[in-house]
């Protein structure tokens, strides 16, 4: 879909090596914007709701076809920021943008994950941030995370304007443990 207007409901799929849309070579261009969603809310709450648009017009008009956003905000629970999600889903489908949604970040620097989760960031002694700590890779994941996961995949889970879900940014635990694998 190499054309400014991409038909209503169309699917992102993979043939072959490729990505296509609606039976068209998709070319992914992404901009990322992790705040966007929450645009007027807490997190950003000086950046005015309708500069949401805006913004979505500018990544358009510099040729984008994905934006990727961060989900998750620890100011509300998951109805409203599930909700805040839905709107930006609904502008990128206007100008003919898709959505690549992370559910949660691996950095303590931004409120990007669900709420109740704050406790799991942690010194890593590699790096001056605090991260995610192997606890939430452990267990901790379990408590919010996942049924914030749970909850917005199943709400949006046949909206064809998310082109893809990401557990998160840069997933991984300090100690190499590997307990979420499902």
């Amino acid at each position: 879909v190499d054309s400014v207007t991409k038909p209503a409901g169309v699917f992102v799929t993979r043939a072959g090596a490729e990505f296509s849309a609606g039976g068209a070579r998709f070319r992914f261009i992404g901009l990322n914007s992790a705040g966007l969603t929450h645009y007027g809310a807490a997190p950003l709450m000086f950046a005015r709701p309708e500069q949401l648009a805006l913004g979505l017009d500018e990544a358009r008009r510099m040729g984008a076809r994905v934006v990727r956003v961060f989900a998750a905000a620890e100011d509300a629970d998951a109805n409203p920021v599930a909700s805040r999600l839905g709107r930006v889903l609904d502008l990128a489908a206007a100008r003919g943008l898709y959505v690549l949604v992370a559910l949660t970040d691996f950095y303590a620097t931004t409120p990007y994950h669900p709420q109740g989760d704050r406790r799991f960031y942690a010194r890593d002694p590699r790096f001056s941030i605090d991260l995610l700590s192997p606890e939430f890779f452990r267990t901790g994941f379990r408590s919010n995370y996942l049924p914030w996961a749970r909850a917005v995949a199943a709400r949006f889970a046949e909206h064809p304007d998310v082109i893809g879900w990401g557990v998160g940014n840069r997933k991984r635990s300090g100690d190499g443990h590997t307990a979420v694998k499902r």
